[in-house]
């Protein structure tokens, strides 16, 4: 162990290499906390300088219109905080209130608060309405008018055929990211084994994920979570996510409806909670 003192506040410094200690000596270097001392004194007025678990470097500063702290981070942080010290910037979120020249205090903030809130609940005694929803069927009703299309196909009714096309381009996209490891389906593993003991009481043999080299059963861009071929018997497990308010989401009794009408099987379905559902017919589907 080498010893030596700081060149500043002669507080002694230790070294566990020689190495480092005559580099050190060489270069008359100060101790930590006096390093940080000299670049907290070369900094301007109302900028602070701080490190962080990462060991980074972070310059802070405060806003002059909401007394917010605002802090840069990145290679150019430092000329970034300095120049916003200078011209007098802005925070970001005074800068989205859009209040030139005003002070952002906790009163008028409030105040726009509850003026907002009130501007919306204010409701027009001919029609009913509130401002809000006033203001999208005008706007809907001027985007008609002008033919603007919704983005991204919103609003648009999709049929049978575009679905599955556009099922069977992602699962082809899919394919190709995953050729090395050959399964490119999610699943659950402890629906694979409810799925089997289901199989074993009932007199059932379903395909899954894990029994099989090509993964899963695959009909018009659906994955099965188990299938029977031989019975015709399609089973599948529901998680918590397949429900809204304890009702099965719209989607799932789209495909549910899809698969029993193309595929002419019998459905059975297995909560999360332990109850099952099986569907017999496709005219018992329909009826969902």
């Amino acid at each position: 162990m080498y010893h030596r003192n700081c060149s500043s506040c002669h507080k002694i410094i230790h070294y566990k290499s020689k190495v480092c200690y005559q580099r050190a000596n060489a270069r008359n270097q100060k101790c930590i906390k006096c390093v940080w001392k000299d670049k907290l004194d070369s900094l301007p007025i109302g900028m602070c300088l701080i490190k962080n678990q990462c060991n980074t470097t972070l310059y802070i500063r405060l806003c002059t219109h909401c007394d917010k702290i605002t802090i840069y981070h990145g290679r150019l942080a430092k000329n970034e905080c300095i120049s916003g010290i200078n011209q007098d910037r802005k925070c970001p979120h005074c800068r989205q209130l859009g209040r030139k020249g005003k002070r952002c205090t906790a009163v008028s903030l409030k105040k726009w608060g509850e003026t907002k809130s009130k501007n919306d609940k204010i409701i027009n005694p001919e029609t009913g309405l509130t401002r809000a929803e006033e203001y999208s069927i005008k706007k809907s009703a001027h985007n008609k008018l002008i033919g603007l299309k919704p983005p991204s196909g919103k609003g648009r009714k999709q049929n049978e055929e575009l679905r599955k096309r556009r099922r069977e381009i992602s699962i082809n996209y899919r394919k190709k990211l995953y050729v090395h490891s050959g399964k490119f389906s999610c699943y659950n593993q402890k629906a694979i084994l409810i799925i089997e003991s289901y199989g074993k009481e009932h007199g059932y043999i379903f395909r899954h994920a894990e029994n099989h080299h090509n993964g899963e059963f695959q009909y018009r861009g659906f994955f099965a979570d188990g299938y029977d071929e031989q019975q015709n018997v399609w089973i599948e497990y529901d998680e918590r996510y397949h429900f809204v308010y304890n009702v099965l989401k719209h989607a799932d009794v789209i495909r549910q409806i899809e698969i029993m009408k193309y595929l002419k099987c019998k459905f059975i379905r297995i909560k999360y909670d332990g109850t099952i559902t099986i569907h017999e017919s496709n005219v018992e589907c329909e009826l969902l």
